[in-house]
């Protein structure tokens, strides 16, 4: 298949069929079987939008609107992590962490022990992957969710509204993957970001332990941390960025999320029902709780939607690390049995990790936060 000739097939400014379309299957499946992705559309000079990633109007981002209120609103919170190891620098970055989890389950760190080169070094490595010869990046390309190194563009490309604009290469750091599994061309540079990054996780995840009033390795030894997942976007230009979305609202199938974002801007989170910026911040990682965290503290720290706004500027590049269960663990997860009490019962039900990443992944571009599927009655 002509990858450039099938991309300019595709174009065309066109409201999206109804779901099931046959029409749109077919579009569908020429865009995948291109194996070139997004920026394969933008490299063949496709300067329409393909109708496949022209959003619902009542899905789409209201430009002028959404900027105006995401300016003048409330602020992510920042966190300064310096003096972590200490006695009153990190009760009170506990209460800061709580706070943060409670109110927004978005929030930048800094002081994390990152050094600002590593991070841009990530980047740029997410930068030369996808912007290799095709040919090397089709040799990884795969809708397999078994296959621990992968590319693709937008999970769950068959069964979402719209397509997002963007492109996606997949790590599963599972304690088997070896570094020469990673493609060379961003080998050495992920390998090191990953091991920094882990280092960064353990820490979260013992302040979140505290702010919960629990030991500081309580949520390590319940092993919601054990596996990590990389997920590095590559958000090309986009010739009419109010008919798409870079990624459509959604919550993260993980514990907890570290995210390192370029100076492009575009991710948003929901607060109050109000889209809020998430601006790039120099140096600094944002955290935001997982759909796992929401339901193992029986709500007490909440997993927000959030979603990136297509633009003409570009690329835009993150790097998503997720800490998570083991894929195939059999232990069923639910409410920490330390939080509840009479006053506080469990109102989620104790879950597979089977079950969870099943819906998980059908109904991610659902409206419907995930958690609420496994409440209690």
């Amino acid at each position: 298949m002509d990858s450039a000739s099938d991309a300019v097939k595709l174009s065309g400014n066109i409201p999206p069929p109804p779901a099931g379309n046959d029409v749109r299957e077919k579009l569908l499946k020429m865009f995948d079987e291109t194996k070139a992705g997004v920026k394969g559309l933008v490299d063949a000079g496709v300067d329409g939008l393909p109708e496949i990633f022209v959003h619902p109007p009542d899905h789409r981002a209201k430009p002028a609107a959404d900027a105006a209120a995401a300016d003048h609103g409330p602020k992510v919170p920042l966190i300064d992590l310096d003096g972590v190891a200490s006695g009153d620098s990190r009760r009170k970055i506990v209460e800061e962490v709580l706070a943060a989890c409670q109110e927004w389950g978005f929030f930048y760190v800094v002081n994390h022990g990152i050094p600002g080169g590593v991070l841009e070094e990530a980047m740029e490595a997410v930068r030369r992957f996808h912007e290799q010869d095709v040919g090397e990046k089709k040799k990884i390309y795969s809708r397999d969710m078994k296959t621990k190194v992968r590319y693709n563009s937008n999970h769950g490309l068959h069964n979402c509204r719209a397509a997002a604009w963007k492109d996606t290469r997949y790590i599963e750091f599972d304690g088997v993957l070896k570094e020469e599994d990673i493609p060379h061309v961003c080998r050495k540079s992920l390998w090191e970001y990953r091991e920094r990054m882990v280092n960064v996780g353990l820490t979260l995840g013992e302040i979140l332990s505290e702010a919960l009033g629990l030991p500081p390795d309580h949520l390590q030894r319940l092993g919601h941390m054990e596996d990590q997942y990389m997920f590095a976007h590559y958000y090309p230009p986009c010739p009419s960025p109010e008919l798409t979305l870079g990624s459509a609202p959604h919550g993260d199938p993980s514990f907890i999320t570290l995210l390192v974002q370029d100076s492009v801007g575009g991710l948003q989170c929901l607060h109050h029902d109000r889209w809020v910026n998430v601006d790039p911040v120099d140096g600094a990682l944002i955290v935001n709780v997982g759909d796992i965290m929401q339901i193992v503290s029986n709500g007490r720290l909440r997993s927000p939607k959030h979603r990136v706004l297509s633009s003409k500027k570009g690329p835009r590049i993150s790097v998503a690390s997720f800490f998570a269960r083991k894929k195939f663990a059999k232990e069923p997860m639910g409410p920490i049995q330390e939080l509840l009490s009479e006053n506080n019962p469990a109102i989620y039900r104790q879950i597979s990790n089977k079950e969870f990443l099943e819906s998980y992944n059908s109904k991610y571009h659902e409206v419907i936060r995930i958690p609420d599927l496994f409440k209690l009655s």
